[in-house]
This record gives C-alpha cells, sequence and structure tokens, in this order.
C-alpha cells in the first residue's frame, strides 16, 4: 500500500483508509494483508479484487470508447442522435 500510495501521490494514511472502505463495501475483501515479521509484511489483491481491478478497467475502457463516439460529434443535432442510437442499443441489449 506505500508503494500504491506514493505513486498515486496520496499520504498512506488515505490510501489504507481506501483500502478499508473497500475491503468493508465487498461481500468479502478485496485486499490482505499480512503483519510484519522475518519477510516482512504486505498487502495483496484476494482473487476478487483481481475481479474488481478487472471490472474497473474495463469500466474505464469502455467509457472512454463512449466519450470518443460523442466528442466526435459535429453540432449538437447529431450528439442527440448518436445518444439516440445509444439509448436504443442499450435498451436492444435489455431485452436479449
Amino acid at each position: 500500500i506505500s508503494k500504491a500510495a506514493k505513486e498515486m501521490r496520496m499520504s498512506y494514511k488515505a490510501a489504507w483508509d481506501s483500502v478499508d472502505i473497500m475491503n468493508k463495501l465487498s461481500p468479502t475483501p478485496l485486499v490482505e494483508s499480512s503483519n510484519g515479521g522475518k519477510g516482512g509484511g504486505g498487502t495483496q489483491l484476494t482473487p476478487l479484487g483481481f475481479k474488481a481491478l478487472e471490472a474497473f478497467n474495463e469500466t474505464e475502457r469502455v467509457k472512454n470508447i463512449f466519450f470518443d463516439y460523442l466528442d466526435n460529434a459535429k453540432d449538437f443535432d447529431e450528439l442527440l442522435e448518436r445518444l439516440s442510437h445509444l439509448e436504443a442499443a442499450l435498451k436492444d441489449f435489455k431485452t436479449h
């Protein structure tokens, strides 16, 4: 957690508090920690934590595609048309 906190330019406490909140909101922990000792302590993702990370990354990827699609609209009429197409596709997807 310390290394990740440094990479994200946040305090260790803020990082640990975030992990603690995620673990409490999840049905099972996303991150497990072990106490120090001869080999030192550490934290690692659980299998559910890896799934959560995969879902987050996929959400980010799809979000970027979504906004790229909307960003390329030349005016508001085209933007509204694209939104209508997306809505129709989602409704169609929902019924299948």
